[in-house]
């Protein structure tokens, strides 16, 4: 059975989440460009969160708006 991750998605810490999401990055040997993308994609995700905790539907929702918006092209491998 998979654990679930305890994490607090308030945002006033979220500086501090991302400074550790950098340094995690870096110390695994990720190219600077590579983690400056991550973190921007982090940050658009969560602006579009809003004020609601992360979730997997969110997560569906806000793939479905880059899908419309022509940002992502879905495949399907049925």
């Amino acid at each position: 059975m998979r654990q679930k991750l305890q994490i607090a998605w308030n945002l006033p810490d979220s500086d501090t989440k991302f400074r550790r999401f950098r340094q995690y990055l870096r110390d695994h040997g990720t190219r600077q460009s590579t983690i400056d993308d991550y973190l921007l994609r982090v940050k658009k995700y969560f602006e579009f969160c809003g004020n609601e905790e992360p979730s997997p539907d969110i997560a569906r929702k806000y793939r479905d708006f880059l899908t419309e918006k022509k940002v992502i092209k879905l495949v399907c491998s049925h």
